[in-house]
């Protein structure tokens, strides 16, 4: 787990020395906590966001500094349906995931001109272990009506797309925040009369 930014360079490096090159580099890092924004501790926003989106700086820029050089490379962000379908009580869950969004579209910029791509997957409701304490059986319920697929994912669902992003079929694909849900964020549905003109 990359705490710093000692870290993301040194795993960098590794993988470089091992396998010759960096070619693919996953941020997945998650913490969760459900807590209204008022009871929010300075301690609890700092060490949210230290868990959830100083990594993704550090690793982001680990990466980069190793691909550019070899001008070829695949940079993928883990972000969250969560930031375009905003829950409450997730405040600075919310906010580190939507820092990530704005990280990893700046970094395609800058990283267009070395072959570097950057790319988010955003995961909606998935079976996780993050999730196991969140989601009681009336959470399940209600995802399981608003999921137009009518199924939580699954973590081989998510994996999967992290597959595509990082393969040349998505060589054309940056800045993108691909959403894997199920269509829970298009569903507005909420269950108006039919013929009610």
């Amino acid at each position: 787990m990359v705490k710093g930014p000692g870290d993301a360079e040194l795993l960098a490096a590794e993988a470089t020395s091992r396998w010759g090159s960096l070619d693919i580099w996953v941020n997945n890092a998650a913490r969760i906590m459900v807590k209204p924004l008022i009871e929010t501790t300075d301690k609890d926003w700092h060490g949210l966001l230290g868990a959830n989106l100083h990594g993704y700086f550090y690793g982001c820029r680990a990466a980069a500094a190793f691909m550019y050089p070899q001008r070829r490379g695949r940079i993928i962000n883990i972000t969250s349906a969560a930031d375009i379908l905003a829950i409450a009580n997730l405040s600075a869950y919310i906010t580190a995931k939507g820092g990530i969004v704005g990280l990893t579209r700046t970094l395609a910029i800058e990283a267009a001109e070395h072959n570097v791509t950057v790319n988010a997957v955003a995961p909606g409701a998935v079976d996780t272990p993050l999730n196991i304490k969140a989601y009681t059986p009336e959470v399940r319920a209600t995802y399981e009506h608003r999921i137009p697929l009518g199924r939580i994912g699954s973590e081989e669902e998510i994996a999967d797309a992290v597959v595509f992003v990082a393969s040349e079929a998505s060589r054309y694909m940056t800045g993108h925040e691909l959403v894997i849900d199920g269509g829970l964020v298009i569903n507005g549905t909420v269950g108006h009369a039919l013929d009610a003109s």
